[in-house]
């Protein structure tokens, strides 16, 4: 195949335009975020006020991959809302108790491992979804095929 017979995306629409300049400040947005919340707030903001003009944008399932990772970074803020403030509450109620800090801690340690796991899964989606848009793509997830025994 020569240079010349290889097929050049379309060109990118106004709304194209517009929606990949947003996501694009969406998505820096949430990688702040992973340092400071205010951030993951702005840009869902962001994205639920133009939802209408990104779903009519070839990147529209970028919408689906910031929300999701906005709700995953929301519950496992939530929960960690929850094991540090068991932490803090079994710390003073055994503090007359022989138990050990690492006993005290463990709700604490549960919360930070599953936090580096949520924030590498993260920032994976995030890099993957700026590639994505830098390169004019639509985000694309893996979706599992269904079995079929006739296939």
């Amino acid at each position: 195949m020569s240079a010349h017979q290889i097929q050049q995306p379309a060109p990118l629409t106004r709304i194209d335009q517009k929606a990949k300049s947003w996501l694009f400040i969406a998505y820096l947005g949430l990688g702040l975020s992973l340092g400071y919340a205010l951030f993951s707030a702005i840009s869902i903001l962001i994205i639920f006020i133009l939802k209408n003009d990104i779903s009519q944008s070839r990147f529209h399932n970028h919408f689906a991959n910031i929300t999701l990772i906005f709700i995953v970074q929301l519950f496992v803020t939530l929960l960690g809302i929850f094991f540090v403030l068991n932490s803090f509450i079994e710390s003073y109620t055994n503090i007359l108790n022989d138990e050990g800090m690492l006993e005290r801690a463990r709700p604490f340690l549960i919360y930070l491992g599953l936090y580096l796991l949520t924030t590498i899964w993260a920032l994976y989606r995030i890099i993957k979804g700026l590639i994505k848009l830098s390169a004019n793509e639509a985000y694309k997830t893996s979706k599992p095929r269904k079995f079929s025994p006739y296939n």
